[in-house]
């Protein structure tokens, strides 16, 4: 789960360079820098990096993806914070979800930083054929 929190914290610090105070809200960015619980964390991690480059969030609410995020965190959360010494037991079952959950995550943010990647790109490619254009109607002189 260390590396679940740790690719959700560099999402958030890529997001927050990507919008570099213009293409995110106040709100997106105090949400971004908020407590709120890991899953929900991962969610909007991954939707506002995405909207920041005009691209589709890889984890919606009611994916599979979503049902294996929520299991590993509560897989972490009895561990963490235990109320009996049971809670304390891992089993193999929890560490292979553990696993997967790993594989998830790592092809989320690829997914994620690849759909972004090449929204930017179109962007950049309608800019640089929108700013031939202007030179055409408008030529300076020289």
């Amino acid at each position: 789960m260390a590396t679940f929190e740790g690719m959700i914290q560099e999402i958030k610090e890529r997001t927050l360079a990507l919008s570099n105070g213009v293409l995110l809200g106040d709100g997106e960015v105090e949400l971004l820098n908020s407590r709120i619980g890991a899953l929900e964390s991962a969610f909007c991690a991954l939707d506002l990096l995405t909207s920041c480059a005009g691209a589709k969030t890889p984890l919606q609410r009611d994916s599979q993806e979503w049902l294996i995020l929520k299991k590993a965190i509560k897989i972490r959360n009895r561990i963490t914070h235990p109320r009996t010494t049971n809670d304390l037991d891992i089993s193999i079952m929890d560490l292979q979800h553990l696993r997967v959950t790993e594989k998830v995550m790592r092809d989320l943010v690829v997914k994620a930083l690849g759909d972004s990647g090449r929204a930017l790109l179109k962007y950049v490619k309608a800019l640089r054929r929108r700013s031939k254009e202007l030179e055409k109607a408008n030529p300076s002189k020289k």
